[in-house]
């Protein structure tokens, strides 16, 4: 969702082969351009068989809409918090996030609407909210309550890489440069490819301003 993208320091478990880690991301990019040719070949089949009336096209149309509009009204809350946050209004979006989480914890079902729409860095829609959550507590200056979120999401998903790269900046902020490397590390091998300790560096002086701005307006 975010600059901030997510972090947390956990150790490789024990057995598990850090290749595995590190090829999700790219096993999910490399099946949805499959998926998407495979869909883009149906439609073409369907509209090549059918002919170019006016009713098919709009028919297959409608049909490669629908699982973009289901998602829309299942993860409401989630596309609100998107728009606040990126209007600026972080407390607006933190409400609607923690809304969407409480949702998919009530409701199970909902996290498989995740599929019906690019999901590259988890399969998971609770990691996916809880690092939106945490995300948005960094921009308000929480950093302590945003740390202990990215580790909810971590013990959601250990191989989700944006928790970590949003950990390291908090590890930046604090002043914690060895911890924020590797934590940054540790996002690029799972597949986040910008976590770089110099973006790390930037996005936590970018946050440190904003935060800082905030309380200035405040004061």
């Amino acid at each position: 969702m975010l600059r901030p993208q997510s972090g947390g320091g956990r150790e490789q478990q024990p057995g598990r082969d850090e290749s595995v880690r590190v090829s999700r991301v790219a096993r999910y990019k490399i099946g949805y351009v499959v998926a998407l040719c495979v869909v883009a070949a149906l439609a073409f089949g369907v509209v090549h068989a059918l002919g170019r009336e006016p009713e098919v096209l709009l028919a297959v149309g409608v049909a490669l809409l629908v699982p973009g509009r289901v998602q829309g009204v299942v993860f409401r809350a989630l596309f609100q918090g998107r728009r606040a946050f990126a209007t600026g209004h972080a407390e607006v979006a933190l409400k609607h996030f923690e809304r969407f989480l409480g949702q998919l914890r009530a409701a199970p079902w909902r996290k498989r609407m995740l599929w019906l729409s690019w999901s590259v860095y988890t399969p998971d829609a609770e990691a996916m909210a809880l690092n939106n959550v945490g995300s948005t507590l960094m921009v308000l200056g929480k950093f302590d309550e945003a740390a202990r979120v990215f580790e909810e999401a971590l013990a959601v998903d250990p191989l989700y890489p944006l928790p970590h790269f949003n950990m390291a900046i908090v590890e930046q902020v604090r002043g914690n440069s060895a911890a924020a490397a590797r934590l940054a590390g540790e996002s690029a091998r799972l597949g986040y490819a910008h976590s770089t300790l110099d973006v790390v560096i930037h996005r936590a002086q970018a946050l440190l301003a904003t935060v800082e701005g905030r309380r200035a307006g405040e004061a």
